[in-house]
């Protein structure tokens, strides 16, 4: 799977699960910083699942990136989106453990 086929079940899923989180606010505003968000960040996770490959079994990788994915992320909805920097924290790590378990259920028992 390359990176854009990658990128398409954050982009589905991650926008959707923030606006349903109901953080409140202008829902075209928080789309827009997710994808951007998105965009930004899903560069670096692939990025750091190859450099941690050596060094972590897939599970504790999969934890780090997310982790560090769902941070930058939240900084993003609290700068960028105006929302409260603890909504929006726990709002990006929602959206991101969706994704993630999502993409995972689909790669097993689809792909």
């Amino acid at each position: 799977m390359n990176q854009t086929q990658a990128l398409r079940w954050p982009l589905a899923g991650e926008g959707p699960t923030v606006v349903a989180l109901g953080l409140g606010g202008d829902r075209r505003l928080l789309l827009g910083v997710e994808l951007a968000a998105t965009l930004l960040t899903h560069p670096f996770a692939i990025a750091g699942f190859a450099a941690l490959r050596p060094h972590l079994p897939y599970a504790a990788r999969a934890v780090v990136v997310e982790s560090v994915v769902a941070l930058g992320e939240g900084a993003l909805f609290w700068r960028v989106g105006g929302r409260p920097p603890g909504r929006a924290r726990g709002a990006s790590a929602a959206a991101n453990a969706a994704s993630y378990l999502s993409g995972l259920a689909l790669r097993t028992w689809v792909l």
